[in-house]
């Protein structure tokens, strides 16, 4: 069967628009986190780790083991310092213990930086044992194999009951219903009681708040010199990151466009919202 020349033309003109099409889109992912394994000298996984790309030297995601074996156990640290063009910079600390030795000799190891081309094995070497090796890989979104339904997507903050609030050691209230889902860039969420206000939550910096710490399912921040704790009932997130916390005698104080505390009866509150919508602080 012949094709005729103009609709030829037009075929690879579309092939041409296709494809540039999904290298444009590919070209615009950017990579946000290193998936890693670390494997012992005998090529068996000591222990794998999900990282942001560039984790800003928070600690939270650091990666430690030790590994014994007959004659001794090799002990390590590594941390990602940060993305470089296609690899990635990775700090390490490794040692070997032979059997009977103290343990004070391996831990002041010092640090020795690479640099890790994904799709390469990264050998570490450790006097006395061998190497250890890295592999792995970036990916533009959180790996499905570490979110598998207990994370949000990226950019997304989830709040599920129980909502826990805790002041010190008193449990000050427990939110057992709804829930939601919301920007982490955009919105706001807020826990509230007709006794103590509302706690106005952002993982962006808002005018009057104080910073706290958001971990997984936890939020941990002080107020007037006391510590707070609030828990979820799955994780917010995936990961540790800085929260913002202001505290308001009504929702409305902080939002004016809330539906209001709507309050029947004395029992937590949740409330989401846009961040745009918050007042301006007088």
């Amino acid at each position: 069967m012949r094709i005729p020349r103009f609709a030829f033309a037009l075929m690879v003109l579309s092939l041409l628009a296709l494809s540039t099409g999904l290298f444009l889109t590919r070209a615009k992912e950017t990579p946000r986190w290193f998936q890693y394994e670390v494997l012992g000298r005998d090529g068996k996984m000591i222990m794998g780790g999900t990282t942001p790309a560039n984790p800003g030297g928070n600690p939270y995601y650091d990666g430690g083991a030790e590994m014994p074996y007959a004659d001794g156990t090799v002990w390590f640290h590594i941390r990602m310092l940060g993305q470089i063009g296609e690899t990635e910079k990775i700090a390490a600390r490794a040692g070997w213990l032979p059997r009977g030795e103290k343990w004070e000799r391996v831990r002041n190891m010092p640090e020795r930086e690479f640099l890790y081309s994904p799709g390469d094995n990264l050998k570490i070497p450790v006097d006395g044992y061998g190497n250890l090796e890295i592999k792995g890989h970036f990916e533009s979104t959180l790996p499905e194999n570490v979110r598998m339904g207990l994370y949000p997507e990226d950019g997304k903050l989830r709040i599920d009951p129980p909502v826990i609030l805790v002041r010190e050691k008193e449990m000050l209230g427990k939110f057992d219903n709804g829930g939601g889902q919301l920007s982490q860039d955009k919105s706001y969420f807020a826990y509230g009681e007709q006794s103590e206000g509302w706690y106005v939550f952002s993982a962006k910096p808002i005018a009057g708040a104080v910073e706290g710490t958001l971990t997984m399912n936890q939020i941990e921040f002080k107020l007037d010199g006391r510590q707070y704790f609030l828990f979820t009932g799955d994780p917010i997130l995936f990961g540790n990151v800085k929260i913002w916390v202001k505290h308001y005698a009504s929702i409305r104080d902080a939002d004016p466009t809330s539906a209001g505390d709507g309050w029947q009866e004395n029992i937590p509150r949740l409330a989401f919202g846009e961040l745009e919508n918050l007042a301006v602080e007088k």
